[in-house]
């Protein structure tokens, strides 16, 4: 028996359903658009691609350019009816992994210099991926909305927003968490670090009281 198809097989069958690809093209649309929820390593997704193909979700046709081989893949009909299956169920919810966090949630165990470094490692993954999103916004946003894709803007700008603004919130906490742990003696436990971590709790809750009532 088959074993069933990952997550990942079903993102390759979404990306197919908009058009055919070569498998280099495919695997960098991959890296540019859902990579961004569902990252793989290559050498993954062109495994699971010709498990498409082996499986009838996908038709592979290899040609040559010069001495080098270009293997096209287009879904099947077999391969839409899975996917509509599949897209008609609700997706998973969140899950979130991050080890330079979880580094910073142990920051008494450390120095306060080498948890400075967790919240230096996640501003620079936030700042990089603000720059993709930057980049690929504009191929839109300059161009009219004929950039890659077009027919697709409506929901790729839906999906767009929420990275941009996820990563500008990343981004601006990691901003904060520096500057609040750069006034700290230590990583240490004392009254005035627990008066310094109700106050920041205090100060976000009013925030968000605040947000509130101007909606």
């Amino acid at each position: 028996m088959a074993a069933p198809l990952t997550t990942t097989h079903y993102a390759l069958l979404c990306l197919l359903s908009a058009r055919e690809w070569t498998a280099y093209e495919l695997v960098g649309q991959m890296e540019r658009s859902v990579g961004a929820v569902w990252p793989r390593a290559q050498s993954n997704l062109y495994a699971d691609l010709k498990r498409l193909a082996t499986d009838g979700m996908a038709d592979a046709v290899t040609e040559h350019i010069g001495r080098r081989p270009r293997t096209t893949y287009r879904i099947t009909r077999h391969g839409r009816a899975l996917l509509g299956e599949w897209l008609s169920s609700p997706g998973a919810a969140p899950s979130f992994e991050c080890e330079a966090l979880l580094k910073l949630a142990f920051a008494p165990s450390t120095t306060k210099e080498a948890t400075i470094a967790q919240l230096d490692v996640i501003t620079a993954h936030a700042e990089a991926r603000l720059a993709l999103g930057r980049r690929l916004g504009h191929e839109h946003a300059d161009n009219d909305g004929t950039g890659p894709l077009p027919e697709r803007l409506h929901v790729n700008a839906v999906m767009w927003r929420y990275l941009w603004d996820m990563h500008h919130a990343m981004a601006r906490w990691a901003r904060w968490a520096k500057a609040e742990i750069e006034q700290w003696p230590d990583t240490q436990d004392s009254p005035q670090m627990r008066r310094r971590g109700l106050t920041a709790l205090q100060a976000a809750l009013g925030d968000e009281r605040v947000a509130d009532q101007m909606r």
